[in-house]
């Protein structure tokens, strides 16, 4: 019969271990895989030869400590639920699951190594003491016996995929110390799953519906599938929700926070309101860019009434978060939104100026076409004064119906002027003064502009005031005068010419009465 040293002579040299340093009476061998190191000390020194295997996993997580039970002399802790395991196997260390971490086949070679040869398997290392060692007559015994014991000390060194230790804890096989373990270590990583697993466990835990529900969703991570299962199982005030939905934000997690704090916002009662306040006044939150967009995108579709006070609140540091907090801001009649709003149009950055400019047009264009009430759309005229952004957002919006309230703006710029200028030239009021206004001011394009809107628009009455600039050399720009003249010729030809007889515009077949400086048809005698 071969000795020790001659069978893991040949099990050295088939596997490719090394020798890595002196040991007392012997060498160590050691060969580093994907998943573990093998190292076996070979003592041959001795008489007889002894052998000594240690695994050591490349992955350790686990506390696992398993030997032979025959070998234990104290009574074992930790009982598994399977009988036949348990009468065969002792776990010394770890108390956590042991069967659902190994399929069926690896259990049965598990009971094998353990139980017949006395291998320790554990997270840590898997050892082949001498005594055990030595008992292998054949290499390809002791060569598939090794293999083994690395495969089952690698597996039980990782945890299991979190499905298969929810699929293991729901089960009822009869074992149930089993399932306690598996639902310890189901606790244990529950806080940090991602957010896929986090909806498979909701999805168990909502058909289970048991008296743990609550504890397992309280330390779960606050994702959106998180809050709703606890919305239907528990008391969505409780404070352990803000708690958990503060403790994600901080972790970078956005989205919880933001959509219960408008859940909160939507809710009639004082202590949603409390909870609501305490949140929002925790330090940072509001500083932070990426929870406003969060909240706004959250607070867009049916803004509560309770959120206006909290938008307010809000400085908009980019145009993006700028657009958003308008769409949302427009949806409030209060007044404050107007001067919050207009208090954007001093801003440095363009982005917010346009986007208050356009929230305060919509606002205007809105209590316009429902008879809104005087002293805010003066607040818009008085905001126009300083804000071009606001004169082009006006003139884009608001209808020819009312064109009357874009006729006393005096925008400063130019571009701002002539944009307003074509405007009123598109008719809808009396335009005459406002364009004669532009007639006389600003540069020779603001009154080009205006010489034509007023031969669109204008009314025969100006007919004066323009005889009067195309003949006057203070006007010393020729083509200022020929644009008088061109308006003069255009008026009179809507207005029906020398002899004064024109069709109405606003009824067909009718004479249009006598107008100003058109002298009216003589009676011939």
């Amino acid at each position: 019969m071969a000795d020790a040293g001659t069978v893991w002579g040949d099990v050295i040299g088939r596997m490719g271990l090394a020798p890595v340093m002196p040991i007392e009476d012997g060498l160590r061998y050691a060969v580093d895989t994907t998943s573990a190191r093998v190292e076996a000390d070979i003592h041959v020194y001795r008489d007889p030869v002894t052998v000594r295997i240690v695994i050591r996993p490349q992955r350790v997580e686990g506390s696992f400590l398993l030997a032979p039970a025959h070998v234990v002399p104290t009574p074992i802790r930790w009982k598994t639920g399977d009988v036949r395991f348990d009468e065969r196997v002792a776990i010394l260390a770890g108390g956590r699951a042991v069967l659902p971490r190994l399929g069926a086949a690896e259990r049965e070679r598990l009971l094998e190594v353990v139980g017949e040869i006395g291998a320790v398997v554990g997270s840590d290392q898997a050892t082949l003491e001498p005594a055990m060692a030595a008992r292998f007559t054949d290499p390809k015994d002791a060569m598939a016996t090794l293999r083994d014991l690395v495969r089952l000390a690698t597996r039980l060194s990782a945890d299991p995929p979190f499905e298969e230790l929810l699929d293991r804890w729901y089960q009822d096989d009869g074992a149930p110390s089993v399932t306690s373990a598996v639902a310890r270590r189901v606790v244990e990583v529950l806080p940090t799953i991602s957010e896929d697993q986090a909806a498979t466990a909701c999805r168990l835990i909502l058909e289970r519906g048991d008296d743990a529900a609550l504890t397992l969703l309280s330390v779960m991570p606050p994702y959106a599938c998180v809050l709703t299962a606890w919305f239907r199982l528990g008391d969505p005030l409780d404070p352990r929700v803000a708690v958990r939905v503060v403790d994600a934000w901080r972790a970078g997690s956005h989205r919880p926070a933001a959509r219960y704090l408008v859940w909160l916002l939507a809710q009639p009662n004082d202590q949603a309101v409390h909870t609501a306040r305490k949140l929002w006044d925790t330090p940072g939150l509001t500083d932070d860019q990426n929870f406003v967009r969060e909240f706004l995108r959250a607070v867009k579709r049916d803004p509560p009434a309770q959120a206006l006070r909290l938008l307010l609140q809000i400085q908009p540091r980019s145009s993006s978060v700028a657009r958003r907090l308008a769409r949302a801001l427009v949806c409030y009649p209060n007044v404050e939104v107007d001067h919050r709003l207009a208090e954007w149009l001093d801003l440095q950055s363009g982005g917010v100026r346009q986007a208050g400019a356009q929230a305060l047009a919509e606002r205007t264009v809105n209590e316009l076409l429902h008879g809104g009430r005087s002293d805010r759309l003066e607040l818009v005229r008085k905001a126009s004064e300083k804000s071009g952004e606001l004169v082009r957002a006006l003139v884009e919006r608001v209808p020819t119906s009312h064109t009357s309230f874009l006729a006393p703006l005096k925008p400063h710029a130019e571009p701002d002027a002539i944009a307003l200028i074509r405007r009123l030239g598109q008719g809808g009021t009396d335009v005459d003064d406002p364009l004669l206004f532009w007639l006389d001011r600003g540069t020779l394009p603001v009154r080009m502009e205006a010489a034509r809107a007023l031969a669109n628009a204008g009314s025969p009455k100006v007919l004066g005031a323009l005889r009067e600039r195309a003949s006057s050399w203070f006007f010393s720009d020729s083509a200022f005068r020929e644009a008088c003249r061109t308006a003069m010729e255009a008026i009179r030809k809507r207005a029906g010419g020398a002899g004064n007889l024109a069709l109405a515009t606003t009824a067909g077949g009718e004479i249009s009465p006598p107008t100003e400086n058109v002298l009216p048809l003589q009676k011939h005698e």
